[in-house]
C-alpha cells in the first residue's frame, strides 16, 4: 500500500510519514478521513455500467464488494471514491498498522429497541497507544452521526467530536460477552444517552468476508435497504444523500429496484448546544440518474 497517496487522498502532508504513533496523530488521521472520504453504498446499488434508460436510480444492481487491501485501496484511494464499514475501516486500519499503530478490527452490533442486533452490522477499530498501554476505539465508517474522535475503552469517559459533542463507551456485563464484546458506545441525544452499537472482540479482515456480502445483499442487514452517503464538514457538520429502498406509503421494500427520489441535505452544527445536533440549512430532491450523478460529484467528489 502506497501510504503516501493514502495520506495525499486525506489532504495530509506525507513529512507525516514519519511520526511516532500517538493519540494526537490517531485524531488527526480519523478526522481528515471523515472529512475527505465519505461513507457511500453506491456500489451495492449502481451496476458498472450506471447508464439507466428511463434515467431512474437504481437500487441493488450493483456488483459484490471485496475487501482486500488492493481493492480497496483502488476504490477509495485511486478511484477516489468512498465506501461503507466494513470498506472503510478494513482500509483505515491497513493505513494506522502502516504508521506502526497496534490495531485491530473488532465486530460490531447495532442496537435496537430491546438490546443489540444478533448479527454483525458494523465494524470498529481497536487502537492500542504505546504510551499508556491504553486500548482506543476509532471509527471512520459509521453512515452518520458515529463519534469523530477516539474513545478510550474505559468506563464513563467522554469523548468529544468535532463540533464538540458528547461521546463514551460503556462496559457490559450478560451472557452475550464472549459473542458480541463487553463495550458499547453511547451518544448523547435529546438530553440522554443513546446506545449506538456494542464491540470488543478482536477478528480480521478475513473473518468479515461473508457478513460484507450479507451486508450488500440483504435488507434485512442494512445496505440494501436503500442509498446513503454522509461526509463530514471537518467543523460538526455534514452533508448526506439519502434514497430510501422502502415504499413511503406501506413501508415494504421495493421490488422494481428503483427508487423515486433521492434527497441532498446539508447540516451545520448547532453550536447551542453539546449534544448531537445539527440543523438542516438545506435540501435538495433529485429523482433522476442523472441529477444524481450531478449531486455525487460536486458535493461528495465520486464520480460514477
Amino acid at each position: 500500500m502506497d501510504t503516501a497517496m493514502y495520506l495525499s487522498r486525506l489532504g495530509l502532508p506525507p513529512s507525516l510519514l514519519g511520526s511516532a504513533p500517538s493519540l494526537d496523530l490517531l485524531c488527526q488521521l480519523q478526522q481528515a478521513h471523515l472529512a475527505t472520504i465519505p461513507f457511500e453504498n453506491l456500489s451495492v446499488h449502481i451496476p458498472v455500467n450506471s447508464d439507466s434508460p428511463d434515467d431512474r436510480i437504481p437500487l441493488r444492481k450493483g456488483p459484490l464488494p471485496v475487501l482486500s487491501l488492493d481493492s480497496l485501496f483502488q476504490k477509495l484511494i485511486l478511484s477516489k471514491r468512498g465506501g461503507f464499514c466494513f470498506e472503510l475501516n478494513t482500509l483505515f486500519h491497513a493505513l494506522l498498522e502502516a504508521f506502526g499503530f497496534t490495531a485491530t478490527l473488532s465486530p460490531a452490533f447495532g442496537s435496537t429497541d430491546t438490546g443489540f442486533k444478533s448479527f454483525i452490522g458494523h465494524v470498529v477499530i481497536l487502537v492500542l497507544l504505546p504510551q499508556d498501554k491504553s486500548w482506543w476505539m476509532v471509527d471512520v465508517g459509521w453512515g452518520g452521526g458515529g463519534s469523530t474522535c477516539p474513545l478510550k475503552q474505559e468506563e464513563g469517559l467522554e469523548g468529544r467530536g468535532l463540533g464538540g459533542e458528547k461521546f463514551r463507551i460503556q462496559s457490559i456485563e450478560d451472557d452475550l460477552n464472549c459473542l458480541q464484546g463487553n463495550w458499547v458506545v453511547e451518544r448523547f441525544e435529546d438530553d440522554e444517552w443513546e446506545q449506538m452499537c456494542r464491540f470488543g472482540n478482536h477478528c480480521t479482515a478475513s473473518d468479515l468476508e461473508e457478513t460484507c456480502y450479507l451486508a450488500s445483499t440483504s435488507p434485512v442487514r442494512g445496505q440494501p435497504r436503500g442509498i446513503g452517503m454522509y461526509l463530514s464538514d471537518g467543523v460538526g457538520g455534514r452533508i448526506t444523500f439519502y434514497a430510501s429502498g422502502k415504499d413511503p406509503v406501506d413501508g415494504v421494500f421495493l421490488e422494481n429496484e428503483t427508487v423515486p427520489v433521492g434527497v441532498f441535505s446539508r447540516w451545520r452544527l448547532d453550536s447551542a448546544t453539546d449534544q448531537f445536533n445539527c440543523v438542516k440549512v438545506e435540501r435538495i430532491e433529485v429523482s433522476t440518474l442523472s441529477s444524481s450523478k450531478t449531486v455525487w460529484l460536486t458535493e461528495f467528489g465520486i464520480e460514477i
